[in-house]
C-alpha cells in the first residue's frame, strides 16, 4: 500500500483549480455579509466570471445592479445592508449562536456554545483569522472566510501534491462545515430573501444557500476520492 506522500503522477489541476473556485467564492460571500458594498464589490458582482458562478447557482443578478450608476448603487445598497443586518430597528442576525447551539447550549443567545467552538476551532488548526474585524467570531463573515482560508490551504495541498495534507484539509472542512455552516446557513438566507428589497442580497442568499447545499455533497465525495487516490 502506499503511503500519502508526494505521488509521482505530479500534482493534479483539476483538483486544484476546484479549491481555488471554491475558496474564491466562499471570499466573495464573506465580503458581501461583512459590511456595507464598496466600489470594489460592486467591480466583482459585475465581473462576467461572478455573473457565471452565480447564474450556475439559479442565483442571477438582475439588470437593476448590472446597470446602475456606481455610486448611486453603493448608497443603496448600503442603506439595504444596514436595514437588513444591522438596525436600529427589527434585522436579521447574522450570528450563528442566535439561530441554534448544536452542542447541547442554548439557542438564541449571543456567546453561546457554537461561538466557544468556533474559536476552539480557530485556535485548533492555526488559521490567522482577522480577529479585530468582529465582535463575535461566530458572525457569518467569520466561518465563511474560515472555510476559504481552508479552501485555500487545500488548493496549495493539491499543487504541492500532497496526499496527506489535501485529506487533513478536506476533513477539517468537512468538521467545520457539518458542525456549523450548515445548521444555520440555510435559515439565515431564507430570512434574507424574504426581507430583502434589492435584487442584489436576494441573489447573494439564494446563491449562498445553493452553494452550502452543494458543498455538502462536494467535501464528502472529494475526501472519499483523495482517500482511494492513496490506497
Amino acid at each position: 500500500m502506499r503511503t500519502m506522500e508526494t505521488e509521482k503522477t505530479g500534482p493534479d489541476p483539476a483538483h486544484q483549480e476546484t479549491a481555488r473556485f471554491r475558496s474564491g467564492v466562499y471570499f466573495l460571500l464573506a465580503r458581501v455579509f461583512r459590511k456595507e458594498p464598496d466600489a470594489e464589490l460592486i467591480r466583482l458582482g459585475r465581473d462576467p466570471k461572478f455573473q457565471e458562478a452565480l447564474s450556475e447557482l439559479g442565483a442571477p443578478l438582475d439588470q437593476d445592479f448590472l446597470t446602475a450608476l456606481e455610486e448611486s448603487l453603493i448608497e443603496d445598497l448600503s442603506v439595504e445592508f444596514t436595514r437588513l443586518f444591522i438596525g436600529p430597528g427589527k434585522h436579521i442576525s447574522t450570528q450563528e449562536s442566535v439561530y441554534a447551539n448544536q452542542n447541547g447550549g442554548t439557542t438564541g443567545m449571543l456567546w453561546g456554545d457554537s461561538t466557544v467552538d468556533v474559536v476552539r476551532f480557530i485556535r485548533s488548526v492555526g488559521l490567522n483569522m482577522m480577529d479585530d474585524l468582529y465582535e463575535i467570531p461566530e458572525h457569518i463573515s467569520v466561518e465563511l472566510e474560515l472555510m476559504d482560508l481552508l479552501t485555500d490551504r487545500e488548493a496549495r495541498a493539491w499543487e504541492e501534491n500532497n496526499k496527506e495534507e489535501t485529506l487533513n484539509c478536506l476533513k477539517l472542512e468537512k468538521q467545520f462545515f457539518e458542525g456549523h455552516l450548515v445548521y444555520w446557513m440555510p435559515e439565515f438566507c431564507n430570512q434574507v430573501m424574504e426581507e430583502a428589497e434589492s435584487s442584489f442580497y436576494r441573489s447573494m442568499a439564494r446563491a449562498t444557500a445553493a452553494f452550502i447545499e452543494l458543498e455538502g455533497e462536494k467535501i464528502s465525495s472529494l475526501i472519499e476520492e483523495t482517500k482511494d487516490a492513496s490506497a
